[in-house]
């Protein structure tokens, strides 16, 4: 009798600790939370408990890409669907928002500006000199020079 009720109090206290380990070890998404709208491109994924992170446009993950630590990657304004996979299982499935961002910077390189797209969508870039316009489109991180002189500037995302 004592036999069989140590036997069960193992087995109840064994199944508590596999149920706590199965809790506690379960993948974690942390960062971004659920319906975030980012408008910083430059962001980190905060996970716990996982070795990955599988990211799409679409919630049934279709043409999902998959981000291991230390990848990198540049995403374009929009919505995105996300989980982490741990060893045995994986995540529920959160969203976030990244929002489009148009951003120039000015840099005076001496005889020349230095005009950089610093934001998360391609520029339309106007130079005007006097009654003239000149238009230029200006890529996510790329850059353009122009000679000083009495132009003024003004950009905007592309529609």
């Amino acid at each position: 009798m004592k036999t069989k009720i140590i036997l069960i109090l193992e087995g109840i206290l064994l199944f508590g600790i596999l149920a706590f380990l199965f809790v506690y070890t379960s993948p974690k998404q942390i960062f971004p939370i659920q319906g975030m709208v980012i408008s910083n491109q430059d962001f980190l994924f905060e996970i716990e408990n996982s070795q990955e992170i599988i990211l799409s446009t679409d919630i049934e993950f279709a043409n999902a890409l998959s981000l291991k630590e230390g990848d990198e990657i540049t995403l374009p304004p929009g919505t995105y669907f996300w989980k982490v996979k741990g060893v045995m299982r994986e995540s529920e499935i959160r969203n976030f928002t990244l929002e489009s961002t148009a951003g120039l910077k000015l840099k005076d390189n001496g005889e020349l500006y230095e005009i950089q797209n610093s934001g998360n969508v391609d520029l339309n870039l106007t130079k005007t000199i006097g009654e003239i316009r000149l238009g230029t489109i200006v890529d996510v991180g790329e850059s353009k020079e122009f000679e000083k002189d009495n132009s003024t500037y003004e950009g905007g995302q592309i529609q």
